[in-house]
């Protein structure tokens, strides 16, 4: 989908980012070679008769969830938080020190997606319970006191729509049409949905 990234092991086992800037799409070599993460990936895709690359993503509690045979599957849990070259510089799924909720985002726009409600009060996400069913969580079910938590982020998107949260628990939600995020700050664990079991 335009506007959002992708992290992807390739043929030659290397970890790559779709980086969007603007209109601009870059694919950013990983500063490191995450052989572990790389055969998780590959295992996955090898158990699905697929080719060891493809596309996947990593949750705020650092579950690898890979794409394979149609489906989303987990392959286990990576830590380390993936880095990039960026020209000279780094490109991180952390943000950098001292942005303030309201600025643009500018790490990688990858991340997994949750909707603030246009309330601007609750979060939800789906949830696949099995190949066929999915199950909508709402953050309420779980923080009693979630919605001012939430009106804390709507603040920077009070019509509500998506919002995506990385590996190092980061969270940020488009602006417009052209690629542009905004940082939405980072997401407390004991006011975030629970782990879910892989």
């Amino acid at each position: 989908m335009k506007g959002e990234g992708k992290y992807r092991v390739t043929a030659d086992g290397q970890v790559k980012v779709l980086h969007i800037s603007g209109r601009n799409e870059m694919s950013l070599l990983a500063s490191d070679p995450h052989a572990e993460l790389v055969a998780m990936v590959g295992g996955v895709k090898r158990a699905h008769g697929e080719q060891p690359s493809g596309i996947f993503y990593i949750n705020e509690w650092g579950h690898v969830l890979v794409k394979a045979a149609g489906a989303t599957w987990y392959a286990g849990q990576y830590r380390t938080i993936l880095e990039f070259d960026l020209g000279g510089g780094v490109l991180s799924a952390r943000a950098p020190q001292g942005l303030p909720p309201g600025e643009r985002w500018p790490g990688p726009q990858v991340g997994i997606r949750y909707t603030i409600a246009a309330t601007g009060d609750d979060v939800y996400c789906k949830r696949r319970i099995d190949v066929r069913t999915e199950r909508q969580e709402r953050l309420s079910d779980y923080i009693a006191d979630s919605p001012s938590f939430v009106r804390e982020l709507a603040r920077h998107r009070p019509t509500g729509g998506r919002l995506y949260i990385n590996e190092a628990r980061e969270m940020f939600s488009p602006l417009d049409g052209e690629g542009s995020f905004v940082y939405l700050g980072r997401a407390p664990i004991d006011r975030w949905f629970p782990e879910p079991q892989p």
